[in-house]
């Protein structure tokens, strides 16, 4: 069973790498900041709260949209794109307008990877009101030119599985020929879009088999056309453990033999950090760090039904296979693939894997508070074992006030040991989603203050460094909206003032869109990179 949680593309794009479970639930950590929960009944009450948030969320919009006219065409795609994003819900009309304003602004602009993230961001949000404009919109998206000499992630698959689902929701087996187009037209001028297809081909086979057959042999063709890696690869290797049964036996080991032959060949990209993490319910665990030794072990179940012997000497070679072999086989695990890559090039922040094995703790600490906490200890980098761990106080105050209180303490003594203001900001961040959850307000104010002035002072001085560097990786900014999002839901008054001191127009309209989305009681931060968990 195959389904997507969305949960915010901010830094990088991601395809699912499988494991050797015969049957998983996978879900994708991607692009909606709400997190659902139960339905309530609606009474005058909340109905006029709900009316109250959005009159406000959309006056914040538009002081938002305002501050464009102070800023570069690049930082205007941006905002406009995330001004898209914030609206799908509440505003559709407003949302499908920015959106298409994105792509007005993004025509002059360079054709890189900072233009294609701003575009796919756009497309994503049109695509939740109107999937026939974002259908016509992707075929007019470029492929982002190679980076030294390397070629670099085609975006557009990262939106192409969820519009084609929508496009079939809507227009069903009459909407197939304009899917497949579309697939074609990706595959002639980048990576032919797999995992899209192969959600596509599940749906038709069910109404009519043979097309998907056809479906089914005319992506298989595309794997040869051009050269592929990294996500690409990876999204083929799903296409064939979904459909396997269909494809003949000599050509499934002959695509099996090249993609392993591509993923021994393929050094790993420095910009790109990818790790798998696996435990199973005896508490073994194994690790996999590396995009080549994850594909690897993805293809790992299909290698060993048709070849054994292949599939031993593979372990033997590779020794992190080998250990995650052993793990899978000792009973039901957990895995959690995490892999993020730096849209300006270079390598991705230190600490940004620990961050979102921090972002996996954060999820399960409601359900299983023991074994988030025993995953807090193991984190290696200080600053988000501090942050992960004052949050997790927050959520054992009640049950283990002692615990708790020995958590913040920790996290205070971390801001004061901490060398890098960015670590500092860190910190500052987690104690103050803590302090919030815990309605301990007047501490709020001053992490919120502290965390404010550093923030800002760092993205400044990021943008003077790096001023063509995408937004959202600049030093300080996924900080300053996490604070945001939490200091709007404490004090809506405060927020405003500490927003309006803020002197950057572009920092400023940001926060702006981050408030308005922190308005809405079911929204939670954008995570940057991106995250997907494997259970059984």
């Amino acid at each position: 069973m195959l389904s997507q949680r969305i949960r915010g593309l901010a830094f990088g794009a991601c395809i699912v790498s499988g494991s050797l479970l015969a049957a998983q639930n996978i879900m994708i950590g991607g692009d909606d900041s709400r997190q659902p929960r139960a339905a309530v009944k609606e009474t005058p009450e909340s109905k006029k709260a709900k009316a109250d948030r959005d009159a406000l969320a959309d006056a914040l919009l538009t002081r938002a949209y305002s501050l464009t006219k102070q800023t570069s065409d690049a930082e205007k795609a941006y905002i406009l794109a995330r001004l898209a994003e914030a609206s799908t819900k509440t505003f559709p009309q407003r949302s499908k307008d920015w959106a298409t304003e994105t792509f007005s602004v993004t025509a002059g602009l360079p054709n890189d990877m900072q233009r294609a993230q701003n575009e796919i961001s756009a497309l994503n949000a049109l695509a939740e009101n109107d999937a026939d404009a974002a259908l016509d919109l992707l075929a007019k998206l470029e492929t982002p030119k190679d980076r030294d000499g390397q070629p670099v992630p085609d975006l557009r698959n990262g939106v192409t599985t969820m519009l084609f689902q929508r496009y079939w929701q809507k227009n069903g087996m009459d909407g197939v020929d304009k899917l497949t187009a579309a697939a074609r037209q990706l595959g002639e001028s980048g990576a032919y879009p797999y995992m899209a297809i192969s959600m596509l081909i599940r749906q038709v086979k069910a109404k009519n088999p043979d097309k998907a057959k056809d479906l089914i042999n005319e992506a298989l063709a595309y794997f040869n056309r051009r050269q592929t890696a990294g996500f690409a690869n990876d999204q083929f290797a799903m296409f064939l453990r979904q459909n396997r049964a269909e494809i003949p036996t000599p050509l499934l080991k002959d695509l099996l033999e090249k993609l392993v032959a591509q993923a021994i060949a393929t050094k790993d990209d420095p910009s790109v950090q990818s790790s798998m993490v696996m435990a199973n319910e005896k508490g073994a665990a194994a690790k996999l760090n590396s995009a080549a030794s994850i594909l690897m072990f993805s293809l790992m179940p299909m290698i060993n039904d048709l070849d054994p012997d292949w599939a031993k000497k593979l372990e033997t070679q590779y020794q992190e296979l080998k250990a995650a072999a052993d793990v899978a086989r000792a009973g039901e695990q957990r895995v959690t693939i995490s892999r993020g890559f730096n849209a300006g090039g270079g390598a991705p922040p230190r600490a940004m894997m620990e961050e979102m094995q921090s972002m996996e703790i954060d999820d399960i600490s409601q359900r299983d508070p023991q074994r988030a906490l025993k995953m807090n200890a193991e984190l290696t980098d200080p600053s988000v074992r501090a942050a992960s761990g004052a949050r997790l106080a927050a959520v054992i105050a009640k049950s283990n006030p002692e615990q708790a209180d020995e958590l913040l303490k920790k996290a205070k003594e971390a801001i004061a040991d901490a060398k890098e203001p960015a670590d500092k900001l860190r910190i500052l961040v987690g104690l103050a989603q803590a302090q919030a959850a815990m309605n301990d307000k007047a501490a709020f104010e001053t992490t919120l203050q502290s965390g404010y002035s550093l923030g800002e002072d760092l993205f400044r001085k990021g943008l003077d460094k790096n001023p063509n560097a995408p937004l959202f990786t600049q030093p300080g900014f996924d900080a300053m909206s996490r604070l945001t999002m939490s200091a709007v839901r404490v004090d809506y008054a405060a927020t405003m003032n500490r927003i309006d001191a803020v002197r950057s127009p572009v920092l400023q309209a940001l926060l702006l869109i981050t408030a308005a989305e922190g308005l809405d009681p079911d929204a939670r931060p954008r995570p940057r990179g991106m995250r997907i968990r494997i259970e059984s």
